[in-house]
Formats: structure tokens, sequence, C-alpha cells
């Protein structure tokens, strides 16, 4: 045999690529497929129709599918075209002459399909299934996930191997996870070359979450009297679990010995991410639809805790990174009277750790340093000449593909990150990393492909081959992560500023902007008596404290929020912050939607940028305050009696994690002041925050009945001292 022909084309290797596997024509027998209209008109069936029914296509096209089922069974399928019409409806269940059926509807190229399988008797114990969810739900790892989503999905089902295949960034894949019989040998760890499933598969993957093929030995059931729809092309099954397969991908699974499969796709944000395998070694294996569903719940249950994983994992490492690169940036701020080289060559070990980096060399001005090893300058060079001018980052992983001359300092620079701090890269900050030499186990020759293309005449079937198969992998470095890059970014950003600072006296630019935020004096409520006190730290550093009195009409917003950190880069983020906010309390004084859209901003266009807040709406008319607060401490609600913490939702802190934000509502009467404020007024050395909070609720009932002019800054002065260790922010508002 030379090859296969579908539709008057050969098919093999060579072209598989482009093998036309969502139209097939026919479908596997273990179920059935019926065309029809939208008034429900058969226009086509598969030829074992009359297995299951007794009539064959020719017999039935042109009948109405009440004919070939019954009314009952018409009219469900009708009451679902509208669903069809938009996606793919599972799960619909028929009983025809007391046999069950299970269902699937979808429409395609014209017209609607039902494909049918029969439903044999089958006790899943909901123990099982509840023990399966369990156990994913409490899973905090890629690899944990994994081994409990192949556990569960062979338990369910019964196939002899089911192995979890993660997609790498070329679509190799790996096998990460794997539960099998004790007699079968272990393919964990072994990956498969892209070629193994080709694009327009990987597509169908993702457009399906579960395929089965319960007998690779089937004889296809052709779609009779043709497969052509009304316009002339043939019916998509795209969408088809039943769908007929490539005479490619089942010599494929010939030669690893399998005789039935099913697979189970897990996506990630609607891409690809890898598969849950299924393999069967001993004859033919069908999981019935109820099994088969349970085992794509398995899947999505999957999906979404591997997604969790790697977002949390992401997450943390960006958070770890971030802070040390604002640690880093901070130091430099808060140093302004040394250079920046002899501060970074203090911190070699931050600088190199914040991109994972065994090598550094950081360019200001005529200043250069260096950090651990790097290759010759010249080579560096030579290798960023290839740096495209509208990029303001470089990164590559095999310098040697790039530039050959890298090739011999592979051991120091076979991956290079480059940052620009200047238009012209006069400043410019890069990191190295050696080669990574990686002993990588295929299941077969991944280069069989165009080995066997060099030779003519040779048919290109699939690999007949998956014995263990070991490649060494040399000149390339592991790659550079996205938190990696992000933190080395953001240092730049850093250095930036603290060149800035020191070419233009950025404390006193920091300071202004300070001046800018707060407001110049604070407006008249009627009704109501305000103050206000911010102060920086006692050492002169402005910070990120602010805070606001937004007049919305009939209503007033009170605003106290803290930007992490200190300095240039802090007071940027609060005026940012400031000013948005100021803009969302104007179009809706909602202020959990308020803090939504300032959440949103900062993690889309300040990624790292941590904002703690909390926002008081004050109805003039009915007193009441709608409060909503975002990783900040409550505010104080004093009267003569006492005074109490308000009783506010626990809401995230706005920049690191998406909402929602929930608020409380309550009504400040006569005599009663609210307090807003930062955490500086009440943390001190030596003073956990209990303990502050509890003098904070003391020294605020003392000045209960004194006179708000001036009452923020008393406070502030009794609580803090005349040296605070941090910025000290207060907002008050007393009712008449």
């Amino acid at each position: 045999m030379t090859g296969y022909i579908v539709r008057g084309e050969l098919i093999d290797l060579h072209n598989c690529e482009d093998e036309p596997i969502h139209i097939p024509g026919s479908v596997q027998p273990h179920g059935a497929l019926i065309a029809f209209d939208a008034d429900l008109v058969v226009q086509a069936a598969s030829s074992n129709i009359s297995d299951w029914f007794g009539n064959s296509p020719d017999e039935i096209v042109g009948s109405h599918l009440g004919e070939l089922l019954d009314d009952v069974a018409a009219e469900t399928v009708e009451a679902e075209l509208a669903r069809a019409a938009e996606g793919r409806v599972d799960e619909i269940q028929f009983v025809l002459d007391g046999d069950r059926y299970s269902g699937a509807l979808y429409a395609s190229t014209g017209w609607f399909v039902l494909e049918l399988e029969a439903v044999r008797q089958t006790n899943l114990p909901l123990s099982l299934v509840r023990s399966a969810t369990m156990e994913l739900n409490q899973t905090s790892t890629i690899a944990a996930t994994a081994d409990a989503a192949a556990a569960a999905v062979r338990e369910i089902t019964g196939f002899d191997r089911v192995m979890v295949y993660r997609f790498d960034e070329q679509w190799n894949g790996q096998v990460i996870a794997e539960r099998k019989r004790d007699d079968l040998n272990t393919f964990l760890g072994l990956r498969y070359p892209s070629t193994d499933i080709p694009a327009q598969a990987r597509d169908l993957y993702r457009r399906n979450w579960l395929r089965v093929i319960p007998d690779i030995h089937f004889e296809p059931a052709p779609i009779e009297p043709h497969d052509l729809t009304l316009d002339g092309t043939p019916l998509d099954l795209s969408d088809s679990t039943i769908r007929s397969v490539s005479p490619i991908h089942v010599e494929y699974l010939s030669h690893m010995g399998v005789t039935a499969s099913m697979s189970v796709s897990l996506i990630i944000d609607d891409e690809l991410w890898g598969l849950i395998a299924c393999h069967h070694y001993s004859g033919s294996h069908r999981p019935p639809p109820p099994v088969r569903n349970t085992a794509e719940y398995i899947g999505q249950l999957a999906s979404v805790r591997l997604g969790d994983c790697e977002r949390n994992h992401e997450r943390q490492r960006t958070t770890e990174l971030t802070n040390l690169a604002n640690s880093l940036g901070d130091i430099l701020l808060a140093n302004d009277h040394r250079s920046l080289t002899t501060l970074l060559a203090e911190h070699e070990a931050d600088v190199l750790k914040l991109a994972n980096a065994t090598g550094a060399a950081i360019r200001i001005g005529d200043d250069v340093v260096r950090f651990g090893a790097v290759p010759p300058a010249a080579v560096t060079w030579s290798v960023l000449d290839h740096w495209s001018a509208d990029d303001d980052a470089f990164a590559c992983e095999h310098a040697a593909s790039i530039e050959p001359g890298a090739e011999p300092y592979a051991d120091v620079a076979a991956g290079i990150l480059a940052m620009s701090m200047s238009g012209d890269r006069d400043d410019l900050a890069v990191w190295f990393r050696p080669e990574q030499v990686e002993f990588v186990d295929w299941a077969g020759d991944p280069y069989e492909k165009e080995v066997a293309a060099e030779r003519p005449g040779v048919r290109l079937a699939p690999r007949r081959s998956f014995e263990l198969w070991r490649e060494v992998v040399r000149g390339r470095s592991e790659p550079w992560a996205e938190p990696e890059m992000a933190a080395a970014y953001r240092f730049t950003r850093h250095l930036i500023s603290s060149k800035l600072r020191r070419d233009r006296e950025a404390v006193s630019i920091a300071d202004d902007l300070m001046k800018v935020a707060l407001p110049a004096r604070l407006p008249s409520v009627p009704g109501y008596a305000l103050d206000a006190h911010y102060a920086p730290d006692g050492q002169g550093r402005v910070g990120g404290d602010w805070y606001d009195v937004v007049t919305l009409g009939d209503r007033t917003a009170f605003v106290v929020g803290d930007v992490a950190g200190h300095g240039l880069r802090a007071a940027s983020t609060m005026t940012q912050a400031r000013n948005s906010l100021r803009a969302y309390l104007a179009d809706d004084p909602e202020p959990t939607v308020a803090a939504a859209k300032l959440d949103r901003l900062l993690r889309t266009m300040l990624p790292g940028e941590l904002v703690t807040l909390v926002v008081a709406v004050l109805d003039h008319e009915s007193s009441r305050v709608r409060l909503c607060g975002a990783g900040h401490l409550p505010p104080l609600v004093v009267d003569a009696h006492g005074a109490q913490h308000a009783s506010m939702p626990v809401n995230r802190l706005l920049g690191a994690f998406d909402g929602p934000y929930e608020a409380v509502e309550f009504e400040l009467v006569p005599g009663q002041m609210l307090l807003l404020y930062s955490d500086g007024l009440v943390e001190k050395p030596g003073r956990d925050i209990d303990e502050g909070l509890g003098v904070l609720r003391r020294e605020s009932q003392l000045l209960a009945e004194a006179s708000i002019d001036g009452w923020a800054e008393r406070l502030a002065d009794l609580m803090a001292g005349l040296d605070p260790h941090d910025d000290v922010t207060a907002l008050a508002v007393r009712r008449l």
C-alpha cells in the first residue's frame, strides 16, 4: 500500500496536515446519523440506519423525522432546534420501541444533524463522581491535578491506560500523568512530536471536549445518498462525536497496539492545553454516553483547576518578582545621593534573581556594571544587532540561532534578555543564561518524518516505533518566563526613574505630585463638618497615601487610598489612581462599581501595582453611607458613647485579583463621626496592628466632642507621635 485515497487524493504524511478530517463522509458504526432540514424532513442518513430502524437511507430521505422515530421523539428534537442553531446540544434522551437512546443535535452546513447511540444500562456510583470531584478541587499543583484527572477517568471509564498529555509552545506533547494496567510499560515523561497531532486535529480537539473510537477496526458507515448539502459543500462533521476516523490516525493507533481510544480535551482560556488520552489494548471498548459525559465533566473540571494552578503559580511568581523589583527600585530611589552603579553592585544577587539569570550587564550613560558570568561585549552586541527598533525588549533562548558567533559562549549566554532604558538604547540592561543541557526522552524518533522525506519514493506512514528515543539538546537556555520579563521591565523602569530623580531632583517632583493630588481645601457639605490630614513618613519620603472628597450632586464621596511603596513610583501611581477614581465616581457614584473599574485599570495598565482603598458615599438627605473597602482597614464610627469599626465586607485589594466588590450601608446619626485613615495611623514599630486599632478607638473617643478644626492632625499626633514611620492619612466627616 502506498497511501490512502480520500476524495480522489492520495493521503499520506506529506499532506496529512490538509486531510479533510472534518468532512469524512462517514461515521463510526456505534452511532447513527440523520441529517434533516428545519421542517424535520430527512435529507441524508448514515448507511447503518437500517440496522437501527429497518429502513435504508433511500427509504427515509424525504420523509418526516417523526415517521422514522416517533412523534414524541420528533417533538423533542424540534424543541431543541433553536439551541442547536447556536451550538451542539447533548444528552437528548429517547425511548423508541422500548429501547433507550442518547442523542446529540447540532447545525451543520444548512441542515440539522441528529446523532444517536443506543444506551445500555450502566451503574456509575455517585460516590465515585463525588470522590473524583473532591480530589480535583483539593489539588493545588499541575502535577497533582493531572494525576487526579488520570486516576478519575481511568476508574470511571475502565480504559487500560489513561494519560494526561500536555502541549508545549511548539505543540510537542509530554505525558505528565499516567494511570494504567500493571503489566503495561509506562509512558510517563515521554514526549511526542507535534506531527503526531496535526494542527487541524488540534483545532477539532479544541472545538469538541470528547472524542471516542470504540474499535479501530470499525467499518465506516457512509452518509447516503451522498454527503453533499444543498449548496454543494460536504456535510461538516466538526461537531460530531461519531465522525469517522482518519485512516492515518487508525494506522498510528495500530502501530501503538491500541484497539480502542478516547480523548478528553483540556482547554484553558479557550485554548487547547492538553489531552486526557485513553488507550485500550484488549479489544473494543465503548464507555456508554453517561460514562463518557462524566469523563468529559472530569476534563472540564480539570481544565479549570489546571488554569487556576497555572495562574496562581504565575501570580505568585509575578508578585514575588514584582516585589523584588519594587524593593530594588525603592533602594535606588531612597539612596539618590549615591551612584546607581554602586548601588546595583551591592545588590548583585537580587538583580540576577529577578530575571533568574546567571549574569547581567547594565549600562547607564558612561557607566557599566557587570554581574556574574557574561560574554564579551562584542558577542552581546552582535546578537542585539538583531533587536527590532520597534521593541523595548529583546529575548532569545538560543542566541546561536540568531548570531552563529555566539555559539562558543553558550555556556554563559545561550539565552539573552535585554531591556532598553532610552530611545537610542545607550542605556540598557541585559541578562544572560547558560545553556540547559537536557536529555529529552521521546516516544520514538521525532525526526523520522524529516529523514524519510529525503528518500524519494518512500511512503511517509505514521510512526511504527514508539521505543524510547533519547535526544541531547544543547545550546538552548531555559525560556524567559513572562513574570521574569515583566520584573526585568519593571526594574528597568525603576532605573529610569532613579536616573530621572538624580538628573531632575525627583524628590521635588514627587512632592509636587502629592501637593497637586491632595485637595487644596475641603468642600462644604451642608449639615456636615469635614477635616483631613496627611503627613509623609519620618524620613521625608513621599508615599502612595491620598485622601479625596468628591462632590456628586446630592451625594459626596470620601476616599482614602494607599499605593504600595514610596517615592516617585508610588506618587505617580497614586495620582493616576486618584484621578481615575474621581472620574469613575462622577460617572457612577456606586462605590463597588468604581472599585471594580479601578482594579481593572491597575491590572491591565499598571500590572504589579497594588492599592488598598476605602470609599464612603454619603447621601446628604438620608444621611446614609454606602461603604466599600478593598484590602483596607475599616473606618471608625465615633461619638461620645464610643468608637467602633464599621462592619465592612472583606474585599480583595486592587491590582492583584479580579473582584467582585461588595458594600455595606448604614446611617450616620447626628453627632457621629466617620473616620477614614491609612495604616500609617495605627502601625508603629513595636506595636502590632490590633493594638494600634485599640489605641485608635480609645483616642478617637477621647476627641469625640473636640472641635472639628484640626481634629485629624491632633489624632495623628496622638497616634504616631512627631516622627511617623509611614505616611499618615486621616479624613473625618461629622454629622452636625
